[in-house]
């Protein structure tokens, strides 16, 4: 199964979202800004990135530019 990265500020949601894809057998990664995702992207290559669009620090177009500029 591929590795997970989820991203969003909302603890609870992280957790749910984080329990059903590790429930469904993938490996689960969590940040909850999109600094510590990108940090997290420094040293894991995720198959799949999910992230919450409304975020304090940036949005999740943001998050997907910067990736894409690294």
């Amino acid at each position: 199964m591929p590795t997970i990265l989820v991203v969003d500020d909302e603890p609870l949601f992280r957790e749910v979202v984080a329990d059903i894809l590790t429930a469904a057998g993938h490996r689960v990664l969590v940040a909850g800004s999109v600094k510590e995702a990108i940090a997290t992207l420094q040293v894991e290559k995720p198959a799949v990135i999910l992230t919450d669009q409304m975020m304090p620090d940036l949005d999740g177009w943001e998050v997907y530019q910067q990736m894409k500029s690294d």
